[in-house]
């Protein structure tokens, strides 16, 4: 909406702060402890390539995608509502991990430190932080398995992140498992 706004009023105002004003309605207007991710890929997304982004920093690498690579998205025609969801308390789980780590955020820490500590940590709350840990390791990895054009890895990199959000972030469906399956 931000950026038909713009284009109708005829201004220029930069992506980054849209995606940020978009961040601060979602969070302050709809009650969504969201991050930035989605806002800053519609502000950024470049054809043929995919957006490695950084969130704490902002910063933004586009990583071309081969040429003969298609992606196909998939409806699950299954509706939710972050709202709803248990997305903030999936985060909330993730904030008490970094506090109990010490560190501002899961991205300080690596899954082996996660493990180490695990007997520390309320159960639930571990799975959560060590999806999020390994899930950035992945991103990672799948950029690189992009720019080395090694489509095989980025696909296998695709389906331990649907496991591990199904299983550790407990964040999925039947729809989308049979879609992933």
């Amino acid at each position: 909406a931000g950026l038909v706004f713009d284009q109708v009023a005829g201004t220029s105002t930069d992506r980054t702060q849209l995606a940020l004003a978009a961040q601060r309605a979602e969070q302050e207007w709809v009650g969504m402890a969201c991050g930035v991710m989605d806002q800053l890929t519609v502000a950024s997304a470049q054809a043929g390539h995919a957006l490695l982004l950084d969130c704490r920093s902002l910063e933004r690498e586009q990583v071309p995608v081969p040429r003969d690579v298609v992606f196909v998205v998939l409806d699950t025609s299954t509706r939710r509502e972050l709202t709803s969801s248990a997305y903030n308390d999936r985060r909330a789980a993730c904030e008490r991990v970094a506090a109990r780590l010490g560190v501002p955020a899961l991205r300080d820490v690596d899954a082996d430190e996660v493990q180490r500590r695990w007997d520390d940590l309320d159960p639930t709350d571990a799975r959560r932080a060590r999806h999020v840990v390994t899930e950035n390791a992945r991103v990672l990895a799948a950029a690189d398995a992009l720019r080395a054009g090694d489509i095989a890895a980025f696909g296998a990199l695709m389906t331990e992140s649907h496991e591990s959000l199904r299983d550790d972030f407990e964040s999925s469906s039947p729809e989308l498992d049979a879609i992933v399956e």
